[in-house]
C-alpha cells in the first residue's frame, strides 16, 4: 500500500470538469485524488480541497475543522459562469464559500484565473484567496489555439 499524500483533493464524480482540475495536481506527487470524503480518507493528511461543492462538505468541514487539518476550496466556475449560470446556482455556491471563509469554517479559496481572484476578493478576505493557476500544459493549448473547429 503506497504511503498517503499529504494534500487530499475531494470532488464528486458528478462534477468531472473540477474532478479533471484537481486530479492534474496528482502530478506533483503531493496530491491524492478522491471521489469520496471519509475519516480514512482524510487521516494524516495537512490540507483537503474540497471541489464542485456537495452538502456534505459542511459535516466533512466540521470534523476537518476539529482534527486541525487546514480546509480550502477549489473554485473552477468561470465569471461568466458565475453571473450567468442556470438558475443562479454558481451565485448561491458563491455566497456559501464566502460565508463559510468569514465564519473560519472554511481556511481558504484556491483560484485557477486572476479574473476569479478578483471576483472572490470583492466578497471574501485577501488573506483568504490563493491564486493557484491550473495544472494543465498552457504551451499545448496555445499549439491549437488558431485552428478551427469541425461540427
Amino acid at each position: 500500500m503506497s504511503e498517503k499524500k499529504p494534500i487530499l483533493s475531494v470532488c464528486p464524480e458528478q462534477f468531472p470538469g473540477t474532478t479533471s482540475v484537481l486530479r492534474h495536481y496528482n502530478l506533483t506527487g503531493l496530491v491524492d485524488h478522491s471521489d469520496e470524503i471519509s475519516p480514512e480518507t482524510v487521516r494524516g493528511r495537512k490540507l483537503v480541497i474540497f471541489g464542485g461543492w456537495h452538502p456534505i462538505y459542511y459535516e466533512a468541514l466540521q470534523r476537518i475543522k476539529g482534527e486541525g487539518i487546514t480546509s480550502a476550496f477549489f473554485w473552477t466556475s468561470s465569471v461568466g459562469q458565475t453571473d450567468f449560470s442556470n438558475g443562479g446556482i454558481e451565485i448561491t455556491f458563491l455566497q456559501i464559500i464566502s460565508d463559510l471563509l468569514r465564519s473560519d469554517l472554511l481556511d481558504y479559496v484556491i483560484l485557477g484565473t486572476p479574473q476569479n481572484l478578483n471576483m472572490f476578493q470583492q466578497f471574501t478576505p485577501v488573506e483568504k484567496t490563493i491564486y493557484l493557476p491550473y495544472a494543465f500544459d498552457w504551451d499545448d493549448v496555445q499549439k491549437h489555439k488558431k485552428e478551427d473547429l469541425e461540427a
